[in-house]
């Protein structure tokens, strides 16, 4: 017989959820050539390398990284997609987690501590609407006013998967319209699929699709789907940590052996998303 999960259980296992993925997430500010402050997010998937949206970083004069679990956090390079309406970029930089990763203990915390997000691995030919009303989870810094920066967490639910109008005659990759207000300072925030200690990454926030340049609040919060994160990665021959196999194997370049180990932690995945599900 399965565990009924009672509001202090649930509630629980949602904040084991963000303290464990909280250290991974970092924020980016930013000056513009008119020097203009700005603050975006990016998200930390191993090896140093952070994803953020293109449209954070592209253009600035200044970008520095700000993190509470890291040392140091110098930007080395700064990549874009290959194709321009993929509003994503990667950051290369010597973020140092060792002491988090070996010194640091936080009471009570059952999930394994982790430094990174893992990224789920989905084609965008075969995006569909199966996340429809599926939980996810949003961290990122859209500035409180009269406060200095902190991270927001907000649960939201997929409300559509859409298709949007081709640009000079290309079609941008779909996006994921969440339930979440789209306050600046989202952009680049991953989208977390809420699976407990196997949770992972199925978008990046980039958007606010607005009508007749209204203001972000008013518009729908959108999160562009993976394919495009794993292309960056995979074209530039970045294959950072444990989330090497999900860049190969989007890619079709598992071996048989990495095949079997990829399929496996993706089969506990999904077993402890659906089983969360059906709770």
């Amino acid at each position: 017989m399965q565990e009924t999960k009672t509001l202090d259980t649930r509630y629980d296992t949602v904040n084991q959820l963000f303290y464990k993925v909280l250290p991974a997430i970092v924020a980016i500010e930013t000056v513009d050539a008119n020097g203009d402050y700005g603050i975006g997010t990016g998200f930390h998937v191993g090896d140093g390398i952070v994803l953020t949206a293109r449209h954070v970083v592209e253009g600035m004069r200044s970008t520095k990284l700000e993190s509470r679990h890291a040392q140091r956090g110098i930007i080395h390079e700064i990549v874009f997609a290959k194709n321009p309406l993929a509003d994503v970029a990667l950051l290369r930089t010597d973020l140092d987690f060792r002491h988090y990763r070996e010194k640091t203990h936080i009471h009570g915390l059952k999930y394994r501590k982790s430094d990174h997000l893992l990224l789920g691995v989905e084609w965008d030919d075969f995006a569909d609407e199966s996340l429809v009303l599926y939980d996810v989870i949003v961290m990122g810094f859209p500035p409180i006013p009269t406060a200095k920066p902190a991270i927001i967490t907000i649960r939201a639910h997929v409300s559509a998967i859409v298709d949007q109008y081709p640009i000079g005659g290309k079609n941008p990759p779909p996006v994921y319209v969440l339930s979440g207000i789209p306050r600046g300072g989202f952009s680049g925030a991953p989208m977390i699929v809420d699976a407990g200690d196997n949770s992972f990454v199925l978008g990046i926030v980039t958007s606010a699709l607005v009508s007749n340049h209204g203001l972000p609040e008013t518009g729908f919060m959108a999160a562009v789907t993976i394919e495009s994160v794993l292309e960056l990665l995979h074209e530039n021959g970045v294959y950072p940590g444990e989330n090497a196999l999900a860049v190969k194997a989007f890619a079709s370049e598992l071996t048989p052996d990495e095949e079997a180990a990829f399929l496996g932690s993706r089969a506990t995945s999904r077993n402890t998303f659906d089983s969360d599900e059906a709770s």
